[in-house]
């Protein structure tokens, strides 16, 4: 009993003296600067980039489109709706910009990935394709600046695409000069 007694206290000693003692490791988060509130006509936002030239694109998934906002936070311009033709959206979850600024949307409602220039003016899709008979569901899209491919994530199939550009940007290039 005298034991069990010693065993508790020393317990005790450890947890609430001794363990506090140890410093918590954590990133000081300085120059911080509020830019905007995500508020009004946003219903459920699902992700956000950024431009080389810092403009901030956020994915308003339940109302269908992309909202752009310059570097200070005020409402520059918005694209997309509800649809399934060029620039409109199902669903759309995801969201990447490259370093030529182009806008790579994982439209997972409609099951492609579509391109937009940095006005948001259409340039082309990319169809997901189905893996096993099950339907692709990408829900997210990431832009590997340094080597001209996007990874994207099938939620349906567990699975990740990785997709070089170079297979499409040829002919982007040349949409892209003419807008």
């Amino acid at each position: 009993m005298l034991r069990m007694r010693y065993a508790l206290l020393c317990l005790f000693f450890f947890l609430f003296l001794v363990l506090p003692a140890v410093p918590a490791h954590a990133i000081r988060l300085t120059n911080v600067k509020h830019v905007l509130d995500i508020t009004g006509n946003f219903s459920e936002p699902s992700d956000v980039s950024v431009s080389k030239d810092g403009r901030v694109y956020i994915v308003d998934g339940v109302n269908n489109s992309v909202k752009v906002f310059n570097q200070n936070g005020k409402h520059v311009f918005s694209f997309g709706k509800i649809g399934s033709g060029n620039g409109e959206f199902r669903s759309p979850l995801g969201i990447d910009v490259d370093s030529s600024g182009r806008v790579y949307i994982a439209d997972s409602g409609n099951r492609r990935i579509q391109i937009f220039n940095s006005n948001g003016s259409f340039i082309t899709q990319v169809n997901m394709p189905s893996k096993n008979g099950s339907r692709p569901d990408p829900t997210d899209i990431a832009v590997d600046r340094s080597h001209d491919k996007f990874y994207v994530v099938d939620n349906n199939n567990h699975y990740r695409y990785l997709i070089p550009t170079a297979s499409f940007i040829p002919c982007l290039e040349t949409l892209i000069r003419v807008q």
